[in-house]
């Protein structure tokens, strides 16, 4: 019976956990992405397989946010899916760009069967506008966080 309360290994309460997990370990954007100052990302999603309608979603992160770039899919009964945007963001910065666009597609999957007909294969149409501080500001910033006069 102790077996039937426990979560199923790749089960959506273990799936929450491990990313809620993830999010609180993250450091801040500050921390990871020194120059950062806001990363704006636009997300429209697009269901090839026609089940359903996504609402757009923006989200905005600030300095002190967590730098955690891994949105779920919206899609309800998606096990395993989402999208990881962290690569794409951490290649963006270390070239100094501003702007990127592109699609990811969810690798989840609707059945516990795990069939290739069973994936997901939700779109993420995305759109990243990065600000980045000047030096003069990421230096003052700096020094206020740490505390230094020098």
């Amino acid at each position: 019976m102790a077996k039937e309360n426990r979560p199923q290994v790749g089960s959506f309460e273990e799936q929450r956990e491990t990313q809620r997990r993830a999010y609180a370990e993250a450091p801040s954007v500050w921390e990871r992405l020194p120059r950062l100052e806001r990363l704006t990302i636009d997300m429209t999603f697009k269901d090839t397989k026609l089940l359903e309608t996504y609402s757009s979603q923006m989200r905005s992160f600030g300095a002190a946010a967590k730098a955690f770039f891994v949105f779920a899919c919206p899609r309800t009964l998606c096990l395993q899916g989402g999208f990881d945007l962290d690569p794409i963001i951490q290649s963006l910065f270390e070239s100094d760009r501003a702007k990127s666009s592109g699609t990811l597609q969810c690798q989840g999957w609707l059945h516990s069967s795990r069939s290739d007909n069973a994936r997901c294969r939700l779109q993420l149409h995305y759109a990243l506008q990065l600000s980045y501080a000047s030096w003069e500001s990421t230096r003052l910033s700096r020094r206020t966080r740490t505390g230094s006069s020098t």
